[in-house]
């Protein structure tokens, strides 16, 4: 073999084939397929799941049009928990993205809101207090009418992410939402009333 051979083998080939097992080697490990947004831990209704800064324990999913004070609203599925804030600082509630909920077979909800008019927003350091979050569903299109229900989902999987302290280029340390810490399946339980 003369040297302009073993230079074009050496400068092209054995670096592609590299590339070629890597790739071949990250495809076998399922590393090309789309991640799932609920994949995570199971974890049983009532059990407790801690994360960094938060314990939670998600109890009961309801489909409402009523607030929690009574007065008719969208048709939202209500996340009942209990949350326990093991940071040392107050925090004026959960962070948007710690709890989600995922539809199987179905459209997803709007983002999760906090439904105030039940319990102060503040969260203590070691006090476990009752928290809602309502996530409107099914979401509003574009034109703002939220669609009438066709049926009522047996089941739903509320999403629990973590956090993570991580230096933010915008806001110095701060926390951010992380991965999925578990995932909890629960049966809905229609509680609507007619209007």
């Amino acid at each position: 073999m003369g040297p302009r051979r073993r230079e074009l083998l050496t400068r092209w080939f054995l670096p592609l084939a590299a590339v070629a097992i890597l790739v071949a080697v990250v495809a076998a490990a399922g590393g090309f397929r789309e991640a799932d947004a609920q994949a995570g831990p199971a974890a049983d209704p009532g059990a407790e799941i801690p994360l960094a800064r938060w314990r939670l324990t998600v109890h009961e999913v309801e489909l409402v049009n009523t607030t929690a004070a009574g007065s008719p609203t969208d048709t939202t599925l209500r996340v009942h928990m209990t949350v326990t804030l093991t940071d040392e600082e107050s925090q004026f509630g959960l962070p948007s993205g710690i709890v989600s909920v995922v539809v199987p077979e179905g459209p997803a909800p709007e983002s999760g809101f906090e439904a105030g008019d039940v319990w102060s927003s503040q969260l203590d350091p070691d006090l476990p207090r009752p928290y809602v979050i309502d996530h409107p569903w099914p979401p509003r299109p574009d034109d703002g009418a939220q669609p009438p229900i066709t049926a009522v989902p047996a089941t739903v999987a509320v999403v629990v992410r973590d956090e993570t302290w991580a230096d933010n280029p915008l806001f110095g340390w701060d926390w951010s939402v992380d991965d999925v810490a578990a995932v909890v399946t629960l049966p809905v339980t229609d509680n609507r009333v007619e209007q």
